[in-house]
């Protein structure tokens, strides 16, 4: 088990994780627009999600695109 920090909410996984699955289950869709990944301050290009694997104590935000005026 280890623990990633996504959106500030620690949360366990028993197996690797890419940046790519954890954007699915985070926004429930595998669609890429209006998103955009940092790990640890870094950001990670979208082509990059499915072979990008995380690891203990990563620190991930994931910011959506909103509409707004």
């Amino acid at each position: 088990m280890f623990t990633l920090t996504i959106n500030d909410s620690p949360q366990r996984f028993s197996s690797p994780i890419t940046v790519a699955e954890v954007v699915r289950q985070h926004t429930g869709s595998a669609e890429t627009a209006g998103i955009a990944v940092a790990v640890d301050a870094t950001v990670v290009p979208a082509a990059e999600w499915a072979e990008h694997t995380l690891s203990a104590d990563h620190t991930i935000d994931i910011l959506t695109a909103a509409q707004g005026g």
